[in-house]
């Protein structure tokens, strides 16, 4: 008998650059669910919207969609359970050797973020799959991916089947959705605008500040 299978998307918003041009806070994000129907929900919204004269090239992308198109996507992923978990660090908290190494700031993040939740996402008793949105350039993200892998070996179930990869978002929708719901969150820190953070915060199991424990 086949496992059930557990699926865990990350993305990231804000940036690596510290004070006086960076952002405050690098907010990372992860869903879970047992099924990836919203994703397939996206891809058939795009179409939707296609035939309205309303163009998505490549991805839907909150930081660069229009409103309207804001609007259409939480609605959509809203018809759907899953499970958000989210972890902020503040940068001007950030010790001198990350301010020195940014890439180290990320793997923190990426770190800390799935030693908090995997355990509580995936068990031993199904197959997992934990997908990181890839960023950077091609050497960043054969770096990431090993030290995905890494992470995942480190904190996962001990004798869980867990899978690892890193994806650029056009390739995957579920990506699209994390980065929707990652936005909203970081909104809510960076600019205490909680506009779209209301409409997903039900949907939110964990919201920590890194740095602020």
């Amino acid at each position: 008998m086949s496992l059930a299978v557990r699926y865990l998307f990350l993305d990231e918003s804000g940036d690596l650059v510290f004070a006086p041009k960076g952002t405050r806070y690098f907010t990372i994000a992860s869903i879970s669910l047992d099924e990836c129907q919203v994703g397939n929900d996206l891809i058939e919204l795009r179409r939707n919207l296609a035939r309205q004269h309303i163009d998505i090239f490549d991805q839907f992308h909150a930081t660069e969609d229009e409103q309207l198109v804001r609007e259409h996507v939480f609605n959509c992923i809203s018809q759907r359970q899953f499970r958000l978990d989210v972890t902020v660090l503040d940068k001007t908290q950030a010790d001198d050797h990350l301010r020195q190494d940014p890439e180290r700031l990320y793997r923190l993040a990426v770190y800390s973020h799935l030693r908090h939740i995997i355990r509580l996402v995936c068990s031993e008793e199904e197959e997992a799959l934990v997908v990181c949105a890839a960023i950077g350039t091609k050497r960043q993200m054969r770096a990431h991916l090993s030290h995905l892998r890494y992470v995942v070996r480190e904190v996962g179930p001990p004798h869980a089947a867990i899978g690892s990869a890193l994806w650029r978002a056009a390739a995957e929708p579920c990506l699209q959705v994390a980065d929707y719901c990652c936005w909203a969150v970081h909104r809510k820190w960076e600019r205490n605008d909680t506009r779209s953070y209301d409409l997903i915060a039900n949907r939110i199991e964990s919201e920590y500040e890194l740095f602020g424990e």
